[in-house]
C-alpha cells in the first residue's frame, strides 16, 4: 500500500503591528555581497581593452586530463604575473598597488580566473600544451566591482 499523505499547514499570518517580527532564514557562509576591491584611480589604464594570450606546457601527469589541468594552472600562473606588471594610470603596477591593499590581489585573481582556454594540443610524448587567452577588461571590472 503506498504511505499515507502527511499535510502540514503553514501557520496563520501575524496580525498587522502585532510587535512581533517575522522569523528569517538563517544565513550561513560569507555574505554574498561584494565591495570594490581597491579604491583605485576610477579611470582605467590604456591596457584595459587589451587581451593577452599565453601559452603553457606541462609533461605526462598520469592523464591526459591530469596533464591538461596542470598545463592550465600553471598557464593563469603565468598569466597572473604578466598582470601583476601592468601599469596604473599613476605608474605604479598592479602588484605594487597589491602589496599595499587587502583584497586587490583576490580581486586580480579572480580576473585572471575568467581566462579562457582556446587550444589544447595533446603531444605523442605525454606533453600537453594549453593556450588561454585573457581579456584585460575582465581584470579591471574585477578590481572595480570586487565580483
Amino acid at each position: 500500500a503506498p504511505p499515507a499523505e502527511t499535510r502540514t499547514t503553514p501557520p496563520p499570518p501575524l496580525p498587522a503591528n502585532s510587535g512581533e517580527q517575522t522569523p528569517t532564514a538563517p544565513t550561513y557562509g560569507p555574505s554574498t555581497r561584494t565591495q570594490p576591491a581597491a579604491h583605485i584611480n576610477p579611470r582605467p589604464p590604456d591596457w584595459v581593452d587589451r587581451q593577452i594570450a599565453q601559452t603553457a606546457m606541462a609533461a605526462d601527469a598520469g592523464s591526459k586530463l591530469r596533464t591538461a589541468r596542470v598545463a592550465e594552472r600553471d598557464g593563469r600562473a603565468d598569466l597572473l604575473r604578466r598582470v601583476l606588471d601592468l601599469p596604473l594610470v599613476d605608474g605604479r603596477t598592479l602588484g605594487q598597488e597589491a602589496e599595499n591593499r587587502p583584497g586587490m590581489l583576490d580581486a586580480i585573481q579572480r580576473g585572471v580566473d575568467r581566462a579562457r582556454v582556446y587550444k589544447t594540443d595533446y603531444h605523442a610524448d605525454g606533453v600537453v600544451e594549453v593556450k588561454l587567452s585573457l581579456e584585460l577588461r575582465d581584470v579591471w571590472d574585477a578590481l572595480v566591482t570586487g565580483r
